[in-house]
């Protein structure tokens, strides 16, 4: 069975082949978010198996997407395959304000990733000059290391 498509007429996650028992699942997890999401207070969390990726893929769509789920929010576990968790957010732009602190959070696992190599690029650009005793060797390691592999030559480089 093909799950409807959206009124945009482009496909999305919503236009994915769902055998009748993974639509029976999906169907069961959104009327249990929709009776928990009545329930819960602020902030307060709740996991979900979704059994597979895709269909947390789907879960976490429906819920940061449908109109149905205005204060709820729901992202993956880090270091989790197939489970969500989903969250209690203020109806009056509290779904807003989890995108962006979570595309925040995205920058800041960025910068943390680059680490050492952001330093060397940002000392490149600015043009700082560096004093130290026998710098050069070091310099080239870290050259070597955190931006390209030295040339085999030095009219190269």
């Amino acid at each position: 069975a093909v799950v409807s498509t959206q009124s945009t007429g482009t496909p999305g996650v919503e236009e994915i082949l769902l055998n009748d028992v993974k639509k029976a699942f999906r169907n069961r997890k959104q009327e249990f978010l929709k009776r928990w999401s009545g329930e819960a207070r602020l902030q307060e969390t709740t996991i979900i198996d979704a059994f597979s990726r895709g269909m947390m893929e789907v879960l976490i769509s429906d819920v940061m997407t449908s109109p149905e789920f205005p204060d709820i929010v729901a992202y993956q576990l880090p270091g989790e395959n197939s489970t969500l968790e989903v969250m209690k957010v203020a109806p009056d732009g509290g779904k807003e304000e989890f995108k962006r602190q979570e595309g925040e959070k995205r920058v800041r696992e960025l910068f943390d990733a680059i680490g050492f190599t952001h330093i060397v690029r940002l000392i490149r650009k600015m043009r700082i000059p560096i004093i130290g005793h026998n710098v050069l060797m070091d310099l080239l390691y870290l050259y070597h290391k955190f931006y390209k592999p030295l040339p085999e030559c030095y009219e190269e480089f």
